[in-house]
C-alpha cells in the first residue's frame, strides 16, 4: 500500500500536479503566456475533460507590465459571448459587466488548445480560459489565417 502511495505521489508530482502554482504552469506551458509569480490564485475549475478556468488577482505593480505586448482590447460584442463562459461555471467566476471601462479582454488558439484572457485594469483581476482536446481527442478548433 505504501509503494502504490509513493507511486501516485511521484506520478502527480511528475505531471506537474501537486504544485503550488496549479493550473498557472499549464496556462503558460499552452499560450506561452506566463503570469506574474506573485500573482494570487483566487478560484480554479477544470472539469477534466476539455476546459480549465481560473480567476487570479494580479499585484498593481504587475497590472501594466502584464497588459503590455499583448492584444488585449476593450470589450465588444464578441466579449459577451466569451464571457458567459465564466458565469456558467460558477458566480465566484461571473465577470462584473457594471465595470466595462476597465475591462479588455483576448483570445487565441493553436491547434487543439484556444484560450481567453480578461483583465480588469483597475483591479488587476484576471480571468483565463484554456480549453484542450477532451478524452476522445477533439480539441477546440483554430483557425489561424483569420485575423
Amino acid at each position: 500500500m505504501r509503494t502504490a502511495i509513493l507511486f501516485l505521489s511521484l506520478l502527480l508530482v511528475g505531471c506537474g500536479l501537486l504544485t503550488d502554482r496549479s493550473n498557472i504552469n499549464y496556462i503558460t506551458k499552452i499560450t506561452r503566456i506566463s503570469l506574474p509569480d506573485d500573482v494570487r490564485i483566487i478560484s480554479e475549475y477544470d472539469n477534466g475533460e476539455f476546459m480549465m478556468v481560473g480567476k487570479y488577482q494580479l499585484p498593481k505593480k504587475e497590472i501594466e507590465r502584464f497588459i503590455v505586448g499583448k492584444p488585449f482590447k476593450h470589450i465588444d460584442q464578441f466579449f459577451t459571448i466569451v464571457s458567459r463562459i465564466f458565469s456558467i461555471v460558477g458566480k465566484e467566476y461571473r465577470i462584473p459587466l457594471d465595470d466595462s471601462t476597465h475591462l479588455s479582454y483576448f483570445t487565441g488558439c493553436k491547434p487543439g488548445n484556444d484560450w481567453s484572457f480578461i483583465i480588469n485594469d483597475s483591479t488587476g483581476e484576471l480571468w483565463v480560459k484554456v480549453g484542450y482536446p477532451d478524452w476522445g481527442g477533439l480539441g477546440p478548433g483554430c483557425d489561424t489565417t483569420k485575423k
